[in-house]
């Protein structure tokens, strides 16, 4: 099998529907990022990454691919509290939702 290197926590994990691709959220309990894992060529990808070490993003907390595997949902506790939609394969930002007002 194949062996890949991710952050000191594995968060949410998320297989493609063909099964053949990883979505993987990893790092720590504060910053975070989203790696696509080829699982039949071994390769990956950073998909969603931020200023943070090791190139993760600060407050995202999760993330979830979609049924077809062609969208990207990631969300958090960011400055922002928003949820970011991007194409699963580029990385490409195609929406961003912000939180208007603090729901109590």
């Amino acid at each position: 099998g194949e062996t890949f290197s991710c952050g000191l926590f594995i968060f949410r994990v998320a297989f493609d529907p063909e099964g053949m691709t990883l979505a993987v959220l990893e790092g720590d309990y504060h910053e975070k990022k989203v790696l696509l894992l080829d699982l039949e060529s071994g390769g990956q990808k950073e998909i969603v990454n931020g200023e943070c070490e090791e190139r993760r993003r600060e407050g995202m907390s999760t993330m979830c691919l979609s049924s077809e595997g062609e969208w990207l949902a990631t969300g958090g506790c960011d400055d922002d509290c928003r949820v970011v939609l991007l194409d699963a394969k580029t990385g490409h930002v195609r929406a961003e939702l912000k939180r208007e007002h603090a729901i109590n």
